[in-house]
């Protein structure tokens, strides 16, 4: 079962399944989540809601760990 979108608010943590904090939502779309990372080298990603395991106020766990996030193709908006 997908989460609803529409529950998740600009400014929440998005946290990966280790508990690490990668970023915080810039923007909720119709099935992505737009996430500027934290770190030197911020970036944004455009997490599918097939990635979202759990939503709870003020926090999004992904079901995909930190070292694989890079290389899907999520550093692309959604066409």
């Amino acid at each position: 079962m997908q989460p609803d979108l529409t529950e998740i608010q600009h400014g929440w943590e998005v946290y990966e399944p280790m508990g690490e904090a990668i970023g915080e939502v810039v923007e909720v779309q119709t099935d992505t989540i737009h996430v500027q990372t934290h770190g030197l080298f911020a970036k944004d990603l455009y997490i599918p809601a097939t990635a979202i395991a759990e939503v709870e106020p003020n926090r999004v766990e992904l079901n995909v760990p930190k070292n694989d996030l890079n290389g899907r193709g999520w550093e692309n908006p959604p066409s």
